[in-house]
């Protein structure tokens, strides 16, 4: 499981009444946890039944509060802080949905206006997926805010046949967000990288790197060829 729920375990004994709080984080982790029928009966309308993770995350209120939680940390820190002592005033996941509290019209602010840069790359991400004639959707973007784990989950979810290869350019690095379903993509980027100035970690089927713009083309020949 992932950190997100061990994290919970720790506290549940003494936090029960934040059980919507931990299944936003844990569900963002991509984990469906053994309590979530217990959440159902007190949050019915946020998520109706017991599913996938990548299924909650796409078509449930539930998701819509992940990504609340995901696209405030897009922010200077300035504005993540004061977000983040908002989240303390928060009582209910109501409040986050309904916006009428001032801490929650805060947040909703924060969610509103990275949504609208979000929903305009994740158009763009799905034309070149659409357009892509073999198994990879290689989509590269340039913006303040770092949105490649959010768009590769999201592809993924549309695509699930794909190799998805999510990469922002800034500071002349790319910063790339891989993931696939089945097929491992860890040991692959790593191989591919080697012989490059990068870096690159994270899980079998999520993972991430920062490779210089230079290299970039040709790092994605050689990690096509590793499949």
């Amino acid at each position: 499981p992932p950190a997100s729920y061990l994290c919970w375990k720790a506290v549940e004994p003494h936090k029960k009444e934040y059980l919507w709080l931990a299944m936003i984080g844990i569900v963002s982790d991509w984990h469906m946890p053994e309590f979530a029928e217990e959440f159902i009966r007190q949050y019915p309308d946020l998520l109706p039944r017991k599913m996938t993770a990548e299924e909650a995350l796409f078509t449930t209120k539930l998701g819509e509060l992940a990504r609340i939680v995901s696209f405030i940390f897009k922010f200077p820190k300035n504005k993540i802080y004061s977000a983040i002592k908002c989240f303390e005033a928060i009582q209910s996941p109501y409040e986050l949905l309904q916006n009428n509290t001032k801490e929650a019209k805060f947040i909703h602010s924060l969610f509103c206006e990275a949504g609208k840069e979000y929903q305009h790359l994740l158009q763009q991400a799905t034309k070149a997926a659409t357009a892509s004639t073999d198994n990879f959707v290689v989509f590269v973007y340039s913006n303040d805010k770092g949105f490649s784990g959010d768009l590769a989950n999201e592809l993924l979810y549309r695509h699930k046949d794909k190799i998805i290869v999510a990469a922002r350019e800034k500071d002349n690095l790319m910063r790339l967000s891989l993931r696939s379903r089945t097929i491992p993509v860890l040991p692959r980027l790593l191989r591919a990288l080697k012989g490059f100035d990068a870096t690159g970690g994270g899980h079998e089927h999520a993972c991430g790197a920062t490779i210089s713009t230079n290299d970039f083309p040709e790092f994605i020949e050689k990690f096509k060829k590793e499949f």
